[in-house]
């Protein structure tokens, strides 16, 4: 399972580096199922969450995996994503160790 998992972050990765996007893969270690965590970064700030800035992932995936791709990515990852959640996060170096 976590290979067909790591095979489908590998697609992602293609779409991400076509579209400039700035993504980090962590895995867990430790007890429990396989888990992955994607994390955007947006170096040029929250601007490039707007509608336009990039064009649509599902446009960029089929680009660069294939007409079709992205329909067979989403049955894929249904098959294995089992919780999602988004949230922002922000740096606060006043309260950070250095």
């Amino acid at each position: 399972q976590s290979d067909n998992v790591r095979s489908i972050i590998m697609k992602m990765k293609k779409a991400w580096t076509a579209s400039g996007e700035t993504v980090a893969v962590y895995t867990s270690n430790g007890s429990g199922p396989n888990q992955f965590t994607l994390v955007n970064r947006y170096k040029q700030g929250l601007k490039e969450k707007a509608s336009g800035f990039r064009k649509p992932f599902r446009e960029i995936y089929d680009s660069v995996n294939g007409e079709g791709a992205y329909t067979q990515f989403l049955k894929d990852i249904s098959e294995y994503l089992q919780e999602s959640w988004s949230e922002l996060l922000f740096l606060r170096k006043d309260l950070s160790s250095k």
